[in-house]
């Protein structure tokens, strides 16, 4: 039974899976600036999916990058979260302007378009505070010996 302990671990890792959503989100941001025509922009997240591929094989390359990664992702992520934060006013400004329409059912339609882009705006700023945390935590996870051993050298 106790052998069976770091096969568990293997197979199963929290670590592995908030990789997933590293590579998951990295993704995603990689299709929204392809589909905007921001190919220049394409290039930083889809190194983090080749990073978070690597890391999900257990590649020692992609562990160190990851390492020095998370914790850069993080801080851009906070950077991100403090801008958002600043425009959040924004949405009060538009509603006001939204009211001012003096057609009632453009007005309505407007009310609910600002209203949806605010909950997803919000949504965004929830996603990008619980990210933080995540993107510290892998980077102190991927160093920590135990979890080291687990990567190889690529053969």
């Amino acid at each position: 039974m106790a052998q069976d302990a770091p096969l568990r671990a293997r197979l199963f890792s929290l670590w592995g899976v908030a990789l997933w959503l590293v590579l998951l989100q990295a993704a995603s941001g990689a299709f929204q600036y392809a589909r905007h025509g921001m190919y220049l922009e394409v290039i930083v997240p889809a190194a983090v999916v080749v990073v978070s591929a690597g890391c999900i094989l257990r590649q020692e390359w992609a562990r160190r990058v990851m390492t020095v990664l998370a914790p850069l992702l993080a801080l851009w992520t906070a950077v991100m979260l403090v801008r958002m934060w600043m425009l959040r006013g924004k949405f009060d400004e538009a509603m006001a302007n939204a009211r001012a329409i003096a057609d009632g059912a453009m007005q309505t339609i407007a009310v609910e378009q600002i209203t949806q882009e605010q909950s997803a705006f919000y949504i965004g700023m929830a996603i990008k505070f619980i990210t933080i945390p995540v993107l510290a935590w892998l980077a102190w996870k991927l160093m920590r010996p135990d979890v080291k051993a687990q990567f190889g050298r690529r053969k």
